[in-house]
This record gives C-alpha cells, sequence and structure tokens, in this order.
C-alpha cells in the first residue's frame, strides 16, 4: 500500500480497475485500501473485446495522440513484444506467458472506459 500512497501523493487518482475473473483479489485490494483509509474506487474491468482495445490503441498512437514516460519500462516492454497468436486464425494476442502481456491488459483495462469519449473528443462523433 505504500505504493499506492506514493502514487496517490503524486497523481489524482480517484479509480483502480481490476480483472473480473480475480474476485479473490480485488476483496483483498478493496479491503486494504479501507484499511489504510486510502480513497480509491475498485472496479471490474468491462473487457470487452481485446480487438478493439488494440485497435484503439493504434489508432491513437496513429493520430500523435499516445505516449508513454520513458520510465514506464514494463508498459514499453510489453508494448514492443506484442505479436499475434500464430496458431489462431482470428485477430488473438499470443498469451503464453512469452510476452508480457499482463502489462497490457491492465493498461487496457484503466483505459477501456473512456476510450469512446477520446474518439468522440479528438474524431468527432461521425455525425453531421
Amino acid at each position: 500500500m505504500d505504493f499506492v500512497r506514493r502514487c496517490k501523493s503524486k497523481y489524482k487518482i480517484t479509480d483502480m480497475y481490476c480483472d473480473s475473473a480475480e474476485q479473490v483479489l480485488i476483496k483483498g485490494i478493496k479491503g486494504a485500501l479501507a484499511r489504510e483509509k486510502i480513497p480509491i474506487n475498485v472496479h471490474n474491468a468491462r473487457k470487452g473485446a481485446i480487438i478493439d482495445r488494440i485497435r484503439f490503441t493504434c489508432l491513437m498512437m496513429a493520430a500523435g495522440r499516445f505516449f508513454v514516460v520513458k520510465n514506464c519500462k514494463h508498459l514499453i516492454e510489453a508494448f514492443s513484444g506484442a505479436v499475434w497468436d500464430g496458431k489462431k486464425l482470428d485477430d488473438t494476442r499470443l498469451d503464453d506467458g512469452s510476452v508480457n502481456i499482463d502489462s497490457l491488459d491492465a493498461f487496457e483495462y484503466s483505459i477501456e472506459p473512456y476510450m469512446k469519449r477520446i474518439l468522440q473528443l479528438y474524431f468527432g462523433s461521425g455525425r453531421e
């Protein structure tokens, strides 16, 4: 919780998005935050289609509207190592433990609630 407290003192952190498949972990996080009196809302991640999250991030990168600070080494490594699963016919990201998918999942869970609004802000609603 020291790490969370340090981050909260430096950044405006109000919400945390966790993998909805990890309910025991989520309960533990909520309990620890409550005990430490750290006001952060914990939510289940939406976990929409992975391809939608990948396409969103690629679009933001291509538009020059996506940046990663250099000290986010795990996220940079995750983006650098992400590849498609060659054994699948559909667009599936390789998730066999050989690449850092967990950091990508965490990043995507954190932006997913805002993707639609970001697209509307930067690219318009599509209605004239």
